[in-house]
């Protein structure tokens, strides 16, 4: 299981960043204070083991408005897929069995030798001030191929449970 590709919306700098990654390699350049380390932290948020949490300077600012509060919702979302040779294990399968969408479309990602459609799951991070209860919350849930939350019979919550399941990794910036 692989992240193939990231959305990254209302985080520091990235008011709509789309990334497609490569299964193997992925290389990040660009010049100073372009995203590149913002980039690595939202998928931290998601995903990271030592992750840090959000502050108020993490949602994105723009001429019309730099109070947090009344910024857009942070939201990233990985989606985790499948590849030929890399096949999600029935563990995987049971536990996500009904967020599990599968890639209609061809690519050299989604190709599969025995013409069955590749798997992939998308979890949605997101984090809003709650004017109800004056602060700010972070929510983890699946969602479909369109951004759009389940509304399956079950929860569409992603739990620690579920977490357990997914590669991670810790990037401290100070290392670079």
């Amino acid at each position: 299981m692989n992240i193939s590709k990231i959305e990254i919306y209302n985080f520091r700098g990235h008011k709509e960043t789309k990334v497609n990654l490569s299964k193997d390699y992925n290389l990040l350049v660009g010049p100073n204070n372009s995203g590149k380390t913002s980039f690595l932290q939202a998928v931290n948020l998601v995903i990271g083991f030592n992750r840090q949490y959000y502050t108020e300077n993490d949602f994105f600012a723009d001429a019309n408005s730099s109070d947090p509060k009344k910024s857009e919702p942070i939201k990233i979302i990985p989606e985790f897929a499948e590849r030929n040779d890399d096949k999600f294990p029935e563990s995987v399968i049971q536990e996500f069995g009904t967020f599990i969408l599968f890639n209609t479309e061809e690519s050299d990602l989604t190709k599969d030798v025995s013409d069955v459609p590749l798997r992939y799951f998308r979890i949605c991070y997101e984090c809003a001030f709650d004017e109800f209860e004056n602060k700010f919350k972070e929510y983890r849930y699946f969602v479909d191929k369109s951004n759009n939350r389940f509304k399956k019979t079950q929860t569409s919550d992603f739990t620690y449970k579920h977490s357990t399941f997914v590669p991670f990794f810790t990037f401290n910036p100070s290392e670079i």
